[in-house]
């Protein structure tokens, strides 16, 4: 709601374009156009959430933990690209 209160007072009482809101802001134009529109009753902030479900790498989870298991007890000075090299 935060964000919504900053684009309106920078359009409404800082005489700001929506060009100009968008560039601060980062938002879109058309995503600033829909919110200004709006009345302030049925405002609401967006929210994405991730579905959860199967990763790509969740096959190979149990092999990188032991993977990553095997790098944090290498010295800090051991350069990975020469562990290769090595091997």
């Amino acid at each position: 709601m935060d964000m919504l209160g900053k684009i309106r007072r920078m359009f409404l009482r800082d005489k700001l374009s929506l060009h100009e809101i968008s560039r601060r802001t980062g938002l879109s134009r058309n995503t600033i156009r829909t919110w200004l529109r709006k009345p302030e009753g049925e405002l609401t902030v967006p929210s994405y959430r991730r579905g959860l479900g199967p990763l790509k790498l969740s096959p190979y989870h149990a092999e990188l933990e032991l993977a990553l298991k095997g790098v944090m007890t290498l010295p800090p000075v051991t350069n990975l690209s020469t562990l290769i090299i090595d091997d």
